[in-house]
């Protein structure tokens, strides 16, 4: 395999756009071919909703270790155990719920397991078997002492999730 049959994603939200090595992107032709001939990421033709269908479980781990679920519903992330989260993604939109049946919220400082709906994360998978979790413009981020909080402003360690 040689340069030319990489390809770059662009987490774009709930949309991804990927470039071809020719610096042009992926498009969906009127028969529905598939062509690197959109010149921007921003033609409707060369956005794509993804979704995950075959991983409802989540285990993560962080530099610290894997998040786990407290008795208060706190998640923290240096954990020597792994907890099975699961991970329901809809056109793009991901949300995570614990064995309680309740789903991850943004609480303050801290993210829970205490909601009845879900809260709209977005995942970008950036390396093999990592990601980042994005909720709003911020990137889930692990502290040593165990705390997470929406502070992450782009790639790190403490931002990298391996699933």
């Amino acid at each position: 395999m040689g340069a030319k049959e990489w390809l770059d994603v662009e987490w774009l939200g709930a949309e991804v756009a990927i470039r071809a090595s020719n610096g042009q992107y992926i498009a969906t032709k009127p028969n529905g071919g598939l062509c690197a001939n959109a010149a921007s990421n921003s033609d409707a033709k060369a956005k794509y909703i993804w979704e995950i269908i075959n991983r409802p479980r989540l285990v993560l781990r962080g530099e610290h270790g894997f998040l786990g679920t407290l008795g208060s519903g706190v998640i923290e992330c240096n954990k020597s155990t792994p907890e099975v989260y699961n991970l329901h993604v809809s056109a793009g939109v991901a949300h995570i719920s614990g064995s309680n049946g309740k789903f991850w919220q943004v609480n303050g400082d801290n993210i829970t397991v205490s909601g009845d709906k879900g809260t709209d994360f977005f995942l970008d998978m950036v390396e093999h078997s990592k990601m980042l979790i994005r909720y709003g413009d911020k990137y889930l981020q692990g502290f040593q002492n165990g705390g997470l909080k929406f502070t992450g402003t782009g790639i790190s360690d403490s931002t990298l999730w391996e699933y």
